[in-house]
């Protein structure tokens, strides 16, 4: 990491052979490394991290053996997905575009909902006509053209 934190002058003076180690959780490494201060003991903590890296190598060793045993000598790999499909580097689509049918079902009701806005949808005549509930705004025309 980029910051790195400063040790007390304390921990400088004792050396690692000296310091009190405090077993909280028994063979828990966060408890087990940490000196009088609480910063890790940096020696241990190296010499575990270079432990998990052979294991690591061990492991990725392992896997490379047996691909190679599945493979004959005269055998040729497989071509993946990506050769077959050879697609290249194509731009990430949104979900509404892989599907044809739902995206034109939302365009369609996206341009209802415009449409509610310029025209006035038509209401039928339940009871006797009574005067327009809004009242009369003489501004405002709703006049259809008859041709």
């Amino acid at each position: 990491s980029k910051l790195k934190k400063k040790t007390p002058q304390l921990s400088k003076q004792l050396k690692t052979d000296q310091r009190p180690k405090e077993k909280v959780m028994g063979k828990d490494l966060k408890y087990d490394m940490v000196d009088e201060a609480g910063f890790p003991d940096h020696k241990e903590m190296k010499g575990i991290l270079s432990q998990k890296r052979k294991r690591m190598e061990e492991d990725s060793n392992e896997n490379t053996a047996v691909l190679q045993g599945v493979l004959g000598a005269d055998e040729k790999r497989k071509i993946t997905y990506q050769m077959a499909k050879n697609k290249g580097l194509t731009p990430r689509r949104k979900k509404i575009d892989r599907n044809p049918r739902v995206k034109h079902r939302e365009k369609f009701r996206r341009a209802n909902i415009r449409r509610k806005g310029q025209v006035r949808e038509g209401r039928r005549e339940e009871q006797r006509y009574s005067g327009e509930l809004s009242g009369i705004r003489a501004g405002v025309k709703k006049s259809i053209k008859l041709h």
